[in-house]
């Protein structure tokens, strides 16, 4: 499967976006490689994305800032993350694509442990650098994790291949490879708890419907529990109060949305929960530091 591009020599991304990515026997797990060269444009996936980088140079753009990769260097990117290269230089990316449904159900347990957890954790994204883990091998580290990379790409492309578990354990063994490159956690970390499933209802209900007038009072009616019970056990599990963290949300779906859409940016503001312009304007300016139309300028 070859992306479309007006210079063969540049891979272009867009179809991710597409989730075209995956073979449809194993619409779970995959592994592809990329050489790029120049500008590509943001793209957001609804899959688990680790990336890294084996040869070359380029400037990564996400929510979480701009950062320079080169050889060692690794991105996590959780699902629903926009991010983009840009000024690549012989970037020589390899990249493993973990499907959600495989995240909530065979690689469920993974959510706990002390190691993997980081990477795969079912908490809202903008807790953690918004989705976007950054880290670097050091010595074999690298040599290592793409041995485990290349098994991984040999044993998906087996087209007749039905064996998940070993599929599966290469999987485990490349993101256990990874995990162990990030930064070690602060002493005082403590786990954070798993979502409960009053907690999970109303983050898909912010989700299927982010335009909805939510309150409180109707979120705690839905759960059956009592409204400050409800905002203290949102606020230990995600770290902010039910509509703070439902605010934080939406912005981060707009600044995805004005820097891969053309959609104007009062009606992005509409259909997110802002009928007000201004309104919309102020809160994006107060989180991101500059106004809707300044940030889709800087991430063009």
């Amino acid at each position: 499967m070859q992306p479309k591009s007006s210079n063969p020599d540049v891979m272009v991304l867009d179809h991710i976006h597409q989730g075209t990515v995956f073979r449809e026997r194993f619409a779970t797990i995959r592994a592809e490689r990329y050489h790029l060269e120049g500008d590509h444009r943001p793209h957001d996936h609804q899959f688990l994305e680790v990336a890294f980088v084996v040869a070359g140079q380029a400037l990564h753009c996400s929510l979480h800032g701009e950062h320079i990769l080169e050889r060692g260097y690794f991105v996590v990117l959780r699902p629903g993350v926009w991010h983009a290269y840009q000024a690549c230089v012989g970037l020589e990316v390899l990249n493993a694509y973990v499907g959600q449904e495989l995240l909530q159900r065979e690689l469920a347990w993974i959510q706990q442990d002390p190691l993997l957890g980081r990477l795969v954790s079912s908490l809202p994204r903008s807790l953690d650098r918004q989705g976007v883990l950054i880290g670097r091998f050091e010595g074999a580290a690298l040599a290592e994790c793409q041995t485990y990379w290349e098994e991984l790409e040999r044993t998906s492309e087996k087209t007749d291949y039905l064996g998940r578990g070993e599929l599966m354990g290469r999987l485990l063994l490349l993101l256990t490879s990874v995990a162990k490159g990030l930064e070690p956690l602060p002493e005082n970390h403590r786990q954070a708890p798993t979502l409960s499933d009053a907690i999970r209802n109303c983050i898909e209900g912010f989700e299927a419907d982010p335009a909805h007038p939510w309150t409180l009072k109707q979120l705690s009616q839905q759960a059956k529990l009592n409204p400050s019970h409800l905002s203290r056990l949102f606020t230990r599990a995600t770290g902010l109060p039910p509509l703070a963290y439902l605010n934080r949300w939406r912005l981060e779906q707009a600044a995805m949305r004005l820097v891969q859409t053309e959609d104007a940016v009062a009606q992005i503001g509409a259909e997110l929960g802002w009928t007000d312009a201004n309104l919309f304007t102020r809160r994006f300016r107060i989180h991101f530091g500059r106004s809707p139309s300044a940030f889709r300028q800087q991430h063009r």
